[in-house]
């Protein structure tokens, strides 16, 4: 944590501000209300909401206003530590927790006035509050998933994406979560029912096409594997997919022979969250519209992250 909250200090202001920071930092100066009204072709308003106030008890120059995403950014290096342990082991959580503070694609938007940061940062929280709810469905994890879930709609339009990852997870573990469905199911509801207000303004992006965004490729794929891995060597991304790849075959090997089912339940889960939001919004923007953006699967990058801890973990 210490190492990712350098990395993401350092040179902190030596950007200028673009205009996607220009205009967050300009509603924010507005009332809440009018924040919400000028989103409504937009990204949720959550993040708009929280910089209104962060400025008023700050400023509004190019530190104080990026230092509100650069919190959320090393939180995630916690969260995602805590995450990979529950999964697994401490060790595991170390090296997923290290590939996210190293990250140039985390660092980048641990240090930009948007809301990507505390998107990376609120999935890593309804995830955290998932695993403890398949664990053990404790009355206070289905609270913390309920409130972190309930969050994580207001944070981003592809929060829904992370959501049917979750809902699709639960649904093949059916016959062994019986016991908490109509639990699980009234927190879905709830959650949902929170961010209905809102649903009227997703509507309206969807019938008027807004998203002004050029059709993905096949090229796209390699591209968003190559950012994941980018840590600021890229003649190291060869020899590092060399290394992912005999990793992820171990890893899958051993969680067959020594794990049984319950770990390979682990490995879906994660498998999931790292498919869904990309393939889901790869196949809108093939054959609706086009919504996929690279940034915007930092939601899935996470999962990316503690898949690559774990296999690597295994190796001697």
């Amino acid at each position: 944590m210490l190492l990712g909250c350098f990395l993401r200090i350092y040179d902190l202001g030596g950007r200028p501000l673009w205009y996607d920071e220009l205009y967050s930092i300009k509603l924010a100066k507005m009332s809440v209300s009018a924040n919400i009204e000028n989103l409504e072709n937009n990204q949720p308003p959550l993040y708009q909401i929280i910089l209104h106030f962060w400025i008023k008890f700050f400023n509004s120059d190019k530190i104080a206003v990026r230092s509100l995403s650069l919190m959320f950014g090393v939180a995630s290096i916690w969260l995602i530590y805590e995450v990979s342990r529950l999964l697994f082991d401490q060790k595991a959580a170390l090296l997923s927790s290290f590939l996210l503070a190293v990250s140039n694609f985390h660092i980048h938007y641990s240090q930009e006035t948007r809301d990507y940061a505390l998107f990376a940062m609120l999935t890593l929280a309804s995830f955290l509050f998932f695993i403890k709810l398949l664990q053990s469905p404790k009355p206070r994890f289905f609270i913390g998933y309920f409130a972190a879930t309930s969050l994580l709609y207001y944070a981003h339009n592809y929060a829904l994406f992370v959501i049917i990852s979750q809902n699709l997870y639960f649904m093949l573990r059916w016959e062994r979560c019986r016991e908490f469905k109509f639990k699980w199911f009234f927190a879905q509801i709830g959650a949902l029912a929170l961010f209905a207000p809102w649903i009227p303004s997703l509507l309206r992006q969807v019938h008027k096409k807004y998203f002004i965004i050029p059709s993905p490729s096949f090229n796209d794929l390699p591209e968003m594997l190559n950012t994941y891995i980018d840590f600021g060597k890229r003649n190291l991304v060869i020899l590092f997919f060399v290394i992912l790849f005999f990793a992820v075959l171990l890893m899958i090997r051993k969680e067959k022979d020594n794990a049984g089912l319950g770990n390979l339940d682990k490995t879906a889960l994660l498998a999931l969250w790292l498919v869904c939001p990309i393939l889901i919004s790869l196949i809108v923007s093939k054959f609706f519209m086009p919504i996929y953006m690279l940034r915007y699967t930092i939601c899935a990058s996470v999962a990316f992250y503690i898949i690559i801890g774990r296999a690597i973990s295994n190796l001697r």
